[in-house]
């Protein structure tokens, strides 16, 4: 340890230590002057210098999203449902999840996200998700079929909905896909080969479960495979789903699955038209009124059955005595199993309706007075129909 000395400069005092450091080659010790500080007046106690070295660099990662969605998926078990059945998969299924959710980006990229983030924290993942790491997880998952359906038997269980959603995506993609991409029915209109994905939720939206399908399946196809698969894992309720499952074919398939059901009708059928038809007087009674959740509208009740032909499956409704051929029809309904059927009228929804074909009718006038075309019967034919019936050009 070398020797304190101190120097006076304009009035301050500041402390060096010398020290001797013998030198090989040289006769006499080298001295070092090392700066301690500065000297404080009242105390005689050395203030030690301050360091000037560049602060270490600090980095802040994005907690609110990530302790955003880790509440929404404990209110709805949904990570205790992947432990169970996924087990050592599970924080990687989960943690990929809640990356996607704040940045949808594709299975590559997904570290990025995680970095960012304490996902790696909250989940207690051993990386960050690498794609290496991704290209393993979607390869195990993707060959647990019997564990995925583990899966949403605990999520149809933990819901206590009346009635589950069921609709139908397709996916258009230029790879193979392991044969799953197939021409089928392109919804987007794109060139393309697909991949069907059938979506049920339940009553509050939340998804219980999904199937992956070939492209080239039919959605009666599609809906019989599902249905059968949600009973199966002890889906029970109301199977609700859009128009385009509609048809008579579809509807007797879900008898012979005893499936509650209630889906809307395309309008399509000549004896649905009867009905349509038959309901305009009878809305007109005053007991066709009903009131619910604050929304008053009519209603028409009918039966209307469903039978087998050499063409496939039709509908068919009761007609009056009078109707050309009504013993032989009303025969065959009476042999028909039957379903209920409702005409239901919105004053508010169709006074919406009318408001909005007329607004756009007004905007097409808008826009073809004083115009000049070269074929102005091509350009009407081109406007939507219900435009046409209306608009006089």
């Amino acid at each position: 340890m070398g020797s304190i000395f101190y120097m006076e400069r304009n009035g301050q005092k500041y402390a060096y230590e010398s020290t001797s450091v013998r030198v090989p080659g040289r006769k006499n010790p080298k001295t070092i002057k090392t700066y301690l500080g500065r000297v404080d007046p009242g105390t005689g106690k050395i203030i030690p210098k301050e360091s000037r070295s560049r602060p270490k660099e600090e980095y802040a990662k994005h907690y609110g999203s990530v302790r955003f969605l880790d509440g929404i998926q404990k209110d709805m078990g949904i990570f205790e449902d992947l432990n169970e059945v996924f087990t050592t998969l599970a924080p990687n299924i989960m943690g990929a999840a809640m990356a996607l959710a704040i940045n949808p980006t594709s299975m590559d990229s997904i570290h990025y996200t995680v970095e960012n983030t304490v996902i790696r924290e909250t989940m207690k993942l051993r990386g960050t998700l690498s794609p290496s790491t991704m290209g393993t997880v979607c390869e195990d998952v993707g060959g647990m079929m019997n564990t995925m359906d583990r899966f949403f038997t605990r999520r149809i269980a933990r819901s206590s909905s009346g009635f589950f959603s069921l609709d139908l995506t397709s996916v258009s993609t230029y790879s193979k896909m392991g044969g799953w991409a197939q021409w089928g029915h392109n919804r987007d209109g794109e060139d393309l080969k697909q991949t069907n994905i059938a979506m049920v939720t339940d009553g509050d939206g939340i998804p219980v479960m999904f199937r992956m399908l070939p492209g080239s399946i039919a959605d009666m196809a599609v809906m019989k495979d599902t249905v059968r698969d949600m009973k199966d894992m002890g889906c029970k309720g109301r199977m609700v789903m859009d128009r385009g499952f509609e048809s008579a074919a579809n509807v007797s398939a879900l008898m012979d699955l005893d499936m509650d059901f209630t889906m809307p009708s395309n309008v399509k059928a000549e004896p649905i038209k009867k009905l349509m038809s038959k309901a305009i007087d009878e809305l007109k009674a005053s007991s066709s009124f009903a009131f619910h959740e604050g929304k008053a509208y009519k209603y028409a009740e009918y039966e209307v059955g469903v039978i087998d032909t050499e063409d496939g499956y039709e509908y068919i409704v009761e007609v009056p005595r009078n109707h050309r051929d009504s013993a032989a029809v009303n025969e065959r309904f009476a042999k028909a199993r039957k379903l209920k059927a409702f005409v239901v009228f919105d004053p508010s929804k169709a006074s919406d309706d009318i408001t909005k074909m007329m607004s756009m009718v007004s905007e097409m006038e808008m826009r073809l007075e004083n115009t000049k075309h070269r074929d102005p019967e091509l350009t009407y034919r081109k406007l939507p129909p219900f435009v046409t019936e209306i608009l006089r050009v």
